[in-house]
């Protein structure tokens, strides 16, 4: 049996039928990308649509990832996200259709990202308790958590917990520590580290404000009508973090953040003796 489900808000521009994997596969109707799930008889993680749309909140970070039905009932409706929904002062916006993106340049991502969470959730199946409490495994249900928030000052919150549990250790300085090493973790652009670590300060003072129940200052940054846009730019940034750290050894990759740190200041140190200032 083959379901047909339709993403509005991915386009699609090739006219040949993109190929995931055997069982699923991406054919282009009236520029939308329409995915066919051939359904086997047997369920295995390769066909599970449940896997494969997680793989998708992951690849499209960029827009609120929602799967609707064109040919009768599927098994995705069981699985669909919440519509996060986002007031502005005088007006609802309809996040679905204000956002899109396009398909064609995700698709090797896309394969990857659900290689990837097929070994991880094969590695689940035995449901030992060291694997399912896995600093990644945590930091993937929250990130998860944050795709189908159905509030947008949730989602922020929920993924600054994220970037908590995959990028720092300490107790102490956990705000300066998660958007520093968020930053090196996320680029290698020094201009661009810059910009997403004072980002990231600024989603901690939003998530501050949300959880210590702030309304005021919650109203007024929804008011700037950037709310949503900075949501979806912290679930890029997060998520690129997420995929990074997959399979890495948290401990040993602090320590080479660390390191790089000190070894910055180091020369930079010295061009400064050197200089003679």
């Amino acid at each position: 049996m083959s379901n047909k489900i339709k993403f509005s808000n991915i386009v699609m521009i090739s006219e040949v039928p993109i190929e995931i994997n055997q069982y699923f596969s991406f054919y282009n109707i009236d520029g939308v990308a329409c995915l066919h799930w051939n359904d086997k008889p047997k369920i295995y993680r390769e066909n599970t649509p449940t896997i494969f749309l997680q793989a998708m909140k992951i690849a499209f970070p960029q827009i609120h990832v929602y799967p609707n039905t064109i040919d009768g009932k599927s098994i995705f409706d069981d699985f669909k996200s919440y519509i996060i929904d986002y007031f502005s002062v005088d007006q609802r916006i309809d996040i679905v259709n204000d956002y899109k993106t396009k398909l064609d340049d995700k698709v090797k991502q896309i394969c990857d990202i659900h290689k990837k969470l097929i070994l991880h959730h094969e590695k689940l199946h035995e449901k030992k308790q060291e694997d399912y409490l896995d600093f990644w495994n945590v930091a993937f249900n929250k990130y998860l958590e944050a795709c189908d928030c159905t509030s947008v000052e949730r989602g922020i919150e929920t993924l600054i917990s994220c970037l908590e549990t995959l990028i720092v250790d300490a107790m102490s300085e956990i705000s300066y520590r998660t958007s520093l090493f968020t930053a090196l973790a996320y680029t290698d652009n020094q201009e661009k580290r810059k910009e997403v670590f004072a980002f990231v300060k600024s989603m901690y003072n939003v998530r501050s404000k949300v959880i210590h129940g702030d309304l005021g200052a919650i109203k007024k940054y929804m008011n700037k009508h950037t709310m949503f846009d900075d949501y979806l730019c912290l679930k890029e940034i997060v998520s690129t973090v997420l995929m990074k750290m997959y399979e890495e050894n948290k401990e040993a990759y602090l320590s080479i953040m660390q390191e790089s740190i000190f070894n910055t200041v180091i020369k930079q140190k010295d061009n400064i003796t050197s200089q003679g200032v």
